[in-house]
């Protein structure tokens, strides 16, 4: 029988995974097959509506910061294991995270003021939020993932990870109902791979309103329409904490002539 939680503990807030994982766990389809990094995932995505610009000749300068800004981003932090080497380093490193990323924001903002109306600036809302929320600054982050939709569009193929990172910044704060509210756009008429992921959402955040009986309707909801999703376990694992019994996954479908 698995452990019962009350519901005060099962009202304790989650430690939020890291948006750069979440984030890469979303763009994994378009990434995957080519081993990019956590933060490396978001990036290519985000400047992939840059790339047609550079390989028809119409190189921005905007496109030169966001790859510098990534790559900031990206920089292995200065320890004393690993020293800062002038001459070897081709991009400023730093002693924090929080260096770190307020470097990649003062790129992006030049971004920002020198290239406003290009394609990359519309992305890099995107790659801005993240940096936002990692810093705590989740009204901040909120606004940029805002920004992003009000440019890009909600039909935009990453519109998604702004309005799960919407979501996100608000349940940071506190505000599960507009949480909810947010992650409840998220959910799709029809079968994709989103799905999972804003049901997921809604069902962390019915729990941390004690609402059990929603929570668990939210994640049986998960497993009936994405039998096959890679948040089974951590699903199965919630509902374990609730006393609720998690049906056997279906075997897998295997390709005709598999």
């Amino acid at each position: 029988m698995a452990k019962r939680y009350t519901r005060k503990q099962l009202r304790k807030p989650d430690e939020f995974v890291s948006f750069w994982h979440k984030a890469y766990e979303a763009a994994a389809p378009y990434g995957r097959a080519i081993g990019l990094g956590l933060l490396g995932c978001l990036a290519v995505l985000a400047a992939a509506w840059a790339f047609d610009h550079w390989s028809t000749g119409k190189r921005e300068a905007a496109t030169d910061k966001f790859a510098q800004a990534t790559r900031i981003a990206e920089a292995e932090l200065i320890t004393d294991e690993n020293p800062a080497k002038p001459d070897v380093d081709k991009v400023p490193r730093f002693k924090s995270d929080k260096d770190r990323l307020e470097a990649t924001l003062a790129e992006l903002d030049k971004i920002e003021k020198e290239n406003p109306s290009s394609d990359v600036a519309t992305r890099a809302f995107l790659y801005r939020g993240g940096a936002l929320y990692e810093l705590g600054r989740f009204a901040d982050a909120q606004a940029a993932y805002q920004k992003y939709l009000d440019k890009a569009g909600g039909d935009d193929a990453l519109a998604f990870l702004a309005r799960e990172g919407i979501g996100m910044c608000a349940e940071a704060q506190g505000k599960l109902d507009d949480a909810l509210a947010a992650y409840k756009q998220l959910e799709p008429k029809s079968g994709d791979f989103f799905r999972d992921r804003s049901l997921w959402d809604e069902g962390r955040v019915l729990m941390k309103k004690g609402d059990l009986k929603g929570a668990e309707a939210a994640y049986k909801d998960l497993l009936a329409k994405s039998p096959q999703t890679p948040l089974r376990d951590e699903v199965a694992t919630r509902l374990g904490q609730m006393g609720v019994a998690v049906p056997p996954a279906p075997p897998p479908v295997l390709p005709l002539g598999g």
